[in-house]
């Protein structure tokens, strides 16, 4: 989104009043890494049959929390490969009754029903397309151009491109090692080989330097999580402590969601 921000800057001082972007060809041609069965469990992920997964899902749960639940439902485990911090999420349950119902909880609330036939991989497109993409990625870009005026919109995401994309075979768009086949392929003319098969690149910020540097306002924001309803026993202190120590990544990470978590209510709620 910091791209998108930079490059409708660019655009507006020339003239420009709308842009047509990618936003969408992830969700519709299969271009997230997570799509891939990398390893066993992986393939157990997409090809074991859902009750063996279930069983063996309250085998490992009471081992590891996040794990089993990934296993045992494909819901959660969208849920954890779309937004990770799975040790968070746990955290931030356990004064409400732990993970799985919390997870659940949200899956039932908040989740699309996923059709029954459906082939697993567009599972994973599906729940993609129906909550990450609006909630999310529309949201920011519609954000970052319209900031500088500009109508930002979404080709790939035509009612007739999706329904053309989905009645492919998701063979059509994801292998084992491979995301976006046929959008690839197709792009090869237009663009060049080199350009087309070139590797996902993200642009994440610095968080780790940005919640050491200002961990005053981070931590002092973290008091907020206790009027959001359900996470009023939130241990926030076990935080807090670490306050003036230099945090690894992963711990920087976690402070950083709460804090975003805290700035949304404040703002939105």
């Amino acid at each position: 989104m910091v791209a998108s921000h930079i490059l409708c800057g660019i655009a507006a001082g020339e003239g420009v009043k709308v842009l047509l972007g990618g936003t969408g060809g992830d969700e519709a041609f299969g271009g997230y890494n997570r799509f891939l069965n990398k390893g066993p469990g992986g393939f157990v992920l997409a090809y074991a049959p859902r009750w063996l997964r279930r069983l063996a899902g309250d085998a490992v749960y009471p081992f590891d929390h996040g794990t089993g639940m990934r296993i045992a439902s494909d819901a959660v485990n969208q849920i954890v490969r779309a937004g990770g911090c799975a040790g968070l999420c746990a955290r931030v349950a356990a004064p409400i009754g732990g993970l799985r119902q919390f997870a659940m909880r949200m899956v039932n609330t908040h989740l699309p029903a996923m059709p029954s036939a459906m082939a697993p991989k567009y599972w994973n497109m599906l729940f993609d397309l129906s909550v990450y993409l609006p909630d999310e990625l529309l949201v920011l870009l519609d954000q970052m151009a319209m900031v500088w005026t500009i109508e930002g919109r979404v080709p790939l995401l035509d009612v007739n491109v999706l329904e053309a994309a989905y009645a492919l075979p998701p063979s059509a768009h994801i292998s084992n090692t491979e995301t976006k086949i046929l959008l690839r392929r197709l792009s090869v003319p237009f663009v060049g080989k080199e350009i087309a098969y070139q590797p996902k690149q993200g642009f994440g910020g610095p968080v780790t330097l940005w919640v050491n540097t200002y961990q005053g306002e981070m931590f002092e924001r973290l008091s907020t999580l206790r009027s959001i309803p359900l996470l009023e026993r939130f241990d926030i202190a076990a935080y807090t402590a670490r306050r003036g120590e230099t945090l690894s990544a992963a711990e920087a990470a976690e402070i950083y969601r709460l804090f975003c978590l805290a700035v949304w209510y404040e703002t939105l709620v």
